[in-house]
């Protein structure tokens, strides 16, 4: 979803994906599992995911809710116990 968020760098070709929240790198948990970024995530500094111009927002939902961190949540898995702090397994 990182790639309809406004506050998303442009890749610099290194493969070292960035954003205003995550100038270091993008947690995996965010780009590999799909952590929602509507959320709070640990050391965000309170940036998280904004829509950047015009989307198809049904496709957006369903991208959000078809994601591993998504269907772990809703399967009871501990998503639910908030924001990731370290890798949570993929």
């Amino acid at each position: 979803m990182c790639g309809y968020c406004r506050h998303r760098h442009d890749d610099e070709g290194d493969g070292n994906k960035t954003c205003d929240a995550f100038p270091g790198g993008i947690p995996d948990e965010i780009i590999r599992v799909g952590y929602d970024h509507r959320e709070p995530y640990d050391g965000d500094g309170g940036i998280m995911f904004e829509v950047d111009g015009p989307v198809d927002v049904e496709e957006l939902q369903q991208g959000f809710a078809n994601s591993p961190w998504a269907r772990r949540r809703a399967a009871g898995g501990d998503s639910d116990d908030g924001p990731p702090t370290g890798n949570i397994g993929v």
